[in-house]
């Protein structure tokens, strides 16, 4: 979420009148490594996401003064200093992101309201205003379960919610403990499994199929394809809905787009903003497969030879594609740790 905060930030400046004209550049970066043989070993992945913004943009205006928060002082997930890989509370930190998502949602909503952004009609939630959804992604499967967390949060108190039980053939189930907690929900088994079959009941359900097909499925592809890139996750699905949106033929101008960030120890964002008109300028370019260029399959023991950091700059296994490589990392005791890149075409 530290990405979304650094947008936020950036835009208020140049909101503010801040910025004399001047544009600002947001990059979001990170790497995602696991230990081997850890759960979250198959979600690695690594990128950066670099966003330019300025008072006349082509591609997207944000909404105004709807943006919203949940923070909270958990322990869920952390990388230690020192270390490459995280220690992760799994289970933990996937229902916390699912609440305070939620929680955010909410705010956001009032905002809604109260600003006159969005007026909803008695059988409306504001999920029905907003066209596309992008989720924070640590893998794409967490973006369907929080799609299908906030549509039974948004849905429960709408008219059609007694059809969608109807079609599930099974009453939505409600944990022993009415306080709620993550500790005291987790720790009850008859619970979790029956929200469990009830979840998957409920996204076979033709009307959460056409929501998931229309407002996140896109979103979902470029995460499948490079995997978790933590901060930059929730941007890599927006630039991932945008090329295959457009693929498909879709016009893309006025839509809004709904961005649902998070981060562990916790805080989670809601914003959204509009598709400008010129956004085809940028769009039509949009090519994921030539951007990430060749990939080689590895083999087992080059993979673990790479995790294990056992491989030297010099003893690359795939040519560089347009993109600055490490070529030498100094030793000598005045100059240890100095690192030396160079651009290849």
């Amino acid at each position: 979420v530290s990405g979304s905060y650094a947008l936020y930030d950036n835009t208020n400046w140049i909101r503010a009148g801040e910025a004399d004209d001047k544009y600002a550049l947001v990059v979001v970066s990170d790497i995602a490594k696991y230990d081997m043989g850890s759960s979250g070993e198959v979600t690695q992945g690594a990128g950066a996401i670099a966003m330019l913004l300025n008072d006349n943009p082509r591609l997207l205006a944000f909404d105004r003064k709807v943006t919203a928060t949940s923070i909270k002082n958990e322990y869920d997930f952390y990388r230690p200093f020192g270390k490459e890989t995280p220690i992760v509370h799994g289970q933990y930190s996937n229902l916390l992101y699912l609440i305070q998502v939620k929680n955010a949602l909410r705010d956001y909503k009032k905002k809604v309201k109260d600003t006159g952004l969005i007026k909803l009609k008695e059988d409306e939630t504001i999920l029905d205003h907003v066209d596309y959804l992008n989720m924070h992604l640590p893998y794409s499967n967490m973006g369907k379960k929080a799609l299908a967390y906030l549509v039974r949060h948004e849905w429960r108190t709408l008219p059609r919610w007694k059809n969608i039980i109807k079609k599930i053939g099974m009453d939505e189930p409600v944990p022993k403990d009415p306080r709620g907690t993550i500790e005291s929900v987790l720790a009850d088994s008859e619970f979790m499994a029956k929200d469990h079959q009830f979840t998957k009941l409920f996204t076979k359900t033709d009307e959460y199929v056409e929501l998931y097909e229309s407002k996140l499925a896109s979103s979902l592809i470029a995460s499948k394809m490079i995997g978790n890139l933590y901060t930059a996750s929730l941007y890599l699905g927006f630039r991932s809905s945008l090329e295959f949106e457009y693929q498909k033929g879709v016009n893309l101008d006025g839509k809004r787009v709904g961005f649902c960030s998070y981060g562990s120890g916790a805080s989670a964002m809601i914003f959204s903003g509009i598709i400008q008109p010129e956004y085809e300028q940028i769009v039509k370019d949009m090519n994921l497969e030539t951007e990430i260029g060749p990939r080689t399959k590895l083999t087992l023991e080059e993979y673990e030879d790479l995790h294990e950091n056992k491989r030297g700059p010099e003893k690359n296994i795939r040519s560089a594609n347009k993109e600055f490589i490490l070529t030498q990392v100094k030793t000598s005791s005045e100059s240890k740790g100095e690192r030396h890149y160079t651009f290849v075409e």
